[in-house]
């Protein structure tokens, strides 16, 4: 029996480090920027829920770092499956940040209060369906190897 042929490393996993991926730090880049216009915008209404946009961001950091790793393993399937639930989340926090732009009428305190329409959500949405488009271009562009 012959030993299984290594597999020849690409891009910055040859280095031993993925996280200067240029689509890693592209994505990094866009969804901090989202989540601080997000920050913002919930500040502005006066509702700082960070924890809920910690635990959204993180989840989301979390399957884009499971993507790259299986690019660079050139495991297809789970690539493909961890794509689809990272695009799913994307698409849908997007959807529902830029539901949150439009005017809003909340109960504070056992008044009705209206809340006024913010754009910020809508650049953080606008920022979400661009970092899926730039991953669902990289998957199909993609030659690393399977």
């Amino acid at each position: 029996m012959s030993p299984a042929p290594r597999r020849r490393l690409l891009g910055p996993r040859a280095r031993g480090w993925t996280f200067f991926d240029p689509l890693n730090l592209t994505a990094l880049l866009l969804l901090t920027a989202a989540a601080l216009l997000n920050l913002a915008a919930l500040a502005g209404r006066g509702v700082l829920d960070w924890e809920v946009i910690l635990v959204l961001y993180a989840s989301l950091l979390v399957f884009l770092r499971a993507y790259l790793f299986h690019v660079y393993e050139a495991h297809r399937w789970r690539r493909v499956l961890v794509l689809l639930v990272l695009l799913f989340g994307l698409l849908s926090s997007g959807g529902l940040l830029w539901l949150r732009a439009a005017p809003l009428e909340i109960l504070r305190g056992g008044q009705r209060v209206r809340l006024e329409a913010d754009h910020r959500f809508t650049l953080a949405a606008a920022l979400h369906a661009l970092t899926a488009l730039l991953l669902a271009l990289h998957a199909l562009t993609s030659r690393r190897g399977d």
